[in-house]
């Protein structure tokens, strides 16, 4: 299978192969020139591990305080998908995930955010393993936050508190 992106310039294409095969050519004549040029000669090759969570708190952030002296917020929030269901009735699935800040982040974290507080989060998925107390070795993913946004809470919310005021 082969995909072809055009430039602006009608004759400039580049031609993706399923293979990792990259053609890019000014002409035809060209292109059969730059025939088997391989991707990584072209684009540097990365590995990324990111991810971006919208949801709501489920708390206030447990502060840890590490021997050498960093902070550490732990924290869950939940995101929600919806769908519909075999009968066409619209379905809510929730999905917890396990937050932790460090440093400067935690302490932002720990002032800004309580229990349902909106945020957004961008950083990356960190898995552990450990040996609980039987002897059982249990999995553990979270996502350690390089990027914490507090969002503002719904409309509906902010006026019930502004007429509670």
């Amino acid at each position: 299978m082969k995909a072809t992106v055009k430039g602006t310039n009608a004759s400039t294409k580049t031609n993706v192969n399923m293979n990792g095969t990259v053609n890019t050519s000014a002409s035809a004549n060209a292109e059969q020139n730059n025939a088997g040029t391989d991707v990584q000669t072209l684009v540097k090759k990365e590995v990324i591990n990111k991810i971006m969570l919208t949801g709501n708190t489920g708390g206030v952030p447990e502060m840890i305080e590490m021997t050498s002296g960093m902070q550490k917020a732990k924290f869950r929030v939940a995101t929600n998908r919806y769908f519909k269901n075999k009968e066409g009735e619209w379905q809510s699935e929730t999905t917890w995930h396990n937050v932790v800040a460090w440093g400067r982040l935690a302490i932002i974290a720990q002032k800004n955010l309580d229990k349902g507080t909106p945020v957004n989060i961008e950083g990356k998925i960190n898995y552990r393993m450990y040996v609980d107390k039987d002897g059982v070795s249990r999995f553990y993913t979270e996502v350690v936050a390089n990027q914490l946004v507090a969002l503002p809470k719904k409309e509906k919310e902010a006026v019930s508190q502004k007429l509670a005021a």
